[in-house]
């Protein structure tokens, strides 16, 4: 996605996992276990990514813990889970700007291209108009709308 041009951003969209007990490799892994043992279906709203996965036994606590762990890191999106009708909803909103919109949009895309690993997703968000910067770490990156 290419970002509107004019779009301004006052707060960069910031990955902060310096006090997590996981490091990004991990947390991406852990999602990819997950996708493969449960995901169903997704959809991509106007404001939010949503990830429909299975209830088997343990799902939901599986998707809250993720959830808990990713409003920890990423504040500028919000991550809601429901489970109802035999499904586990996985929701992550974030305001309407036009750079979290597409930040959304590359999470949207994440169970296609698990394999690729943290330095996959920060490649496709640096085609999607971002400068992503990260601790000399891993522990904290920044992305930030290119000028």
């Amino acid at each position: 996605m290419t970002p509107p041009s004019g779009s301004s951003h006052s707060a960069p969209i910031v990955c902060d996992m310096t006090t997590a007990s996981d490091t990004p490799q991990e947390r991406l892994a852990e999602w990819g276990r997950l996708f493969d043992h449960a995901l169903a279906a997704r959809e991509r709203t106007s404001d939010a990514v949503i990830w429909r996965f299975t209830a088997h036994p343990g799902v939901e606590a599986w998707a809250r813990d993720l959830a808990v762990r990713e409003s920890a890191c990423c504040a500028f999106l919000t991550f809601t889970v429901t489970a109802r009708e035999g499904r586990v909803i996985y929701r992550i909103e974030g305001d309407p700007n036009p750079m979290v919109q597409a930040a959304l949009d590359e999470i949207n895309d994440v169970p296609d291209h698990i394999a690729a690993g943290i330095p996959g997703l920060w490649e496709r968000l640096h085609r999607a108009g971002f400068d992503v910067r990260t601790s000399d770490d891993g522990a904290v990156t920044t992305a930030t709308p290119r000028s």
